[in-house]
């Protein structure tokens, strides 16, 4: 019975089309075959966006823009989240698109990916998005950090690590607010 449902899940899913564009087939070699050393920017269906590893590029496009993992009801005007761990900032991006006068608080502490989310929110043009260089932690401190440039970047716990980064203690923050609509973590293990 658990196959068939599934069976008919992917069925009916596969019949919905989605709200932004996928990336074409085209798309996707050029992406899959470039090198993942220099920045490099490029025109996606609904905004331009700067990128070093274009693999991570299409794996991320397609679970937030097609699979909208981070899709959320609000009836807010200027609903607030927060992007915890927003990397080069396509879900920033995304929430910007669902809700253009949302306030967005985005956290990023690997150098490198801080760097090309921050010329995306410019080169979109995107208004009352706050960029924070910090990892988000239990409380205020300095963290040993494994800065990879990339989606592998993570807070080294055994301190092995010569890179330091600021954390910001996430409680301390959110005792400031009254609510906030979204708060998504991605933030490789530290959530726990």
């Amino acid at each position: 019975t658990n196959i068939l449902k599934g069976i008919l899940k992917k069925l009916k899913a596969s019949r919905q089309k989605p709200r932004f564009t996928p990336l074409s087939w085209l798309t996707i070699r050029i992406l899959k075959n470039e090198p993942d050393q220099k920045l490099k920017q490029r025109r996606l269906p609904h905004f331009i966006l700067n990128y070093i590893r274009p693999y991570e590029v299409v794996k991320t496009y397609t679970e937030i823009f097609v699979e909208e993992i981070y899709r959320f009801e609000t009836s807010h005007k200027k609903p607030v989240i927060f992007d915890c761990g927003a990397n080069i900032g396509l879900s920033t991006i995304y929430f910007k698109t669902l809700y253009p006068n949302a306030i967005v608080q985005a956290f990023e502490p690997d150098t490198t990916l801080f760097e090309v989310l921050r010329k995306n929110i410019e080169c979109n043009g995107l208004k009352d998005v706050e960029l924070h260089q910090a990892a988000i932690w239990t409380q205020n401190t300095q963290l040993s950090f494994a800065n990879k440039g990339s989606e592998g970047s993570h807070i080294d716990t055994s301190g092995k690590s010569a890179q330091q980064v600021q954390a910001i203690q996430l409680s301390s923050i959110l005792a400031n607010l009254d609510s906030i609509d979204l708060l998504k973590m991605d933030i490789e293990g530290a959530e726990y």
